[in-house]
């Protein structure tokens, strides 16, 4: 009696009945799915411990939606990622549409814009400038010296592309997933990389509240990239290599950084308060008048950096190597230095 109540409710496009139904299909590959409705909408979140396989997992969600024959849903967006994290790994639209007798029938979305992007660019075009692109997947996509200024890139999934060379200057890739893509030498003057906020009932039935998703630049290559004035804020760049990228200006609020190879980047007056740099290697680069305040560098390798007029007021330097740095002029009110010491004095260093 109870199961047939929950496909019932299933049927209708019950969040709670679906999500039952599905963790039962999908329990035995671990995959947890979390259900919410908006309108004639459906969102749903497919988590496990390591990425859940997308081919073989959707023709699973597929399959049992189909033999439901859900009514009065239009759309389903499948989503998935690794448990714990911010960031997703991939998405997929299934648009529902009734052939006019018979059950429901399931397609796959087919973006149309995306597929003229892709064909253009194979065609020899370059200059996608102001694309409206957002929840785009372009994982492995080969798109060297693409054109993309200004275009909306918000939440896309750019795992693992190739961008060398890439113009994305003004572009919004607000919680987007660009672990592993190779950006060398990629323009991303005033780009907006902060994470997006997703708020509102689906997010409150998804996760009790707002959804900060995090932009995932994790292992990416951004080597002599230029991220002037670009917003980095809470964005995951552990492990990412930048060496001699220009971070002139940027904003790295509260961004992850660890283990990042960064050695000979530029960072003049760039904002890194409460930033995580642990482990980074920082040899070499200009943080003059940056902004490092409440940032946490333990064990990072800042020797012969260039820290003049730096803000390092309650710093963590705990561990970090500071051999043959310059810090005239730098405050470092309450850091903690290399021997674990907290420095009390104002400034430390005179020009």
């Amino acid at each position: 009696m109870v199961q047939q109540i929950i496909l019932q409710l299933a049927k209708r496009g019950d969040p709670k009945a679906l999500a039952t139904l599905l963790n039962h299909a999908l329990e035995s590959r671990g995959i947890t799915a979390r259900v919410a409705q908006k309108e004639k909408s459906l969102q749903i979140i497919l988590e496990a411990e390591s990425v859940p396989e997308q081919k073989p997992t959707m023709t699973i969600v597929r399959s049992g939606l189909n033999n439901l024959g859900l009514s009065g849903i239009d759309r389903v967006n499948v989503y998935g990622r690794q448990a714990g994290e911010d960031f997703l790994d991939w998405q997929e639209a299934i648009v529902l549409t009734s052939p006019g007798e018979g059950d429901t029938v399931l397609q796959a979305e087919t973006a149309s814009s995306l597929e003229d992007l892709l064909n253009r660019y194979a065609q020899g075009e370059r200059n996608f400038s102001r694309a409206h692109l957002p929840r785009v997947d372009l994982k492995c996509a080969k798109l060297a010296q693409i054109i993309l200024r200004q275009a909306d890139l918000s939440r896309a999934i750019l795992r693992e592309a190739d961008l060398r060379e890439a113009d994305l200057t003004g572009a919004i890739l607000r919680g987007a997933n660009v672990s592993q893509a190779d950006l060398t030498g990629a323009n991303l003057t005033r780009a907006i990389l902060g994470a997006a906020s997703v708020s509102g009932e689906v997010a409150s039935r998804m996760v009790g509240g707002v959804l900060t998703v995090s932009t995932n630049l994790h292992g990416t290559i951004l080597t002599r990239a230029n991220l002037t004035e670009a917003d980095l804020s809470r964005t995951s760049l552990e492990r990412a290599v930048m060496q001699r990228t220009d971070l002139s200006r940027a904003n790295l609020n509260r961004a992850n950084f660890s283990h990042a190879d960064m050695k000979g980047a530029t960072l003049t007056g760039t904002d890194l308060t409460r930033a995580t740099g642990e482990k980074a290697n920082l040899t070499g680069a200009n943080l003059s008048k940056a902004d490092l305040s409440g940032a946490n560098l333990m064990g990072a390798n800042l020797s012969f950096a260039i820290l003049r007029r730096a803000d390092l007021s309650d710093t963590n330097l705990r561990y970090a190597k500071l051999d043959g740095a310059i810090l005239d002029g730098a405050i470092i009110k309450d850091a903690i230095m290399p021997d674990g010491q907290v420095y009390n004095n104002r400034r430390h260093f005179r020009k």
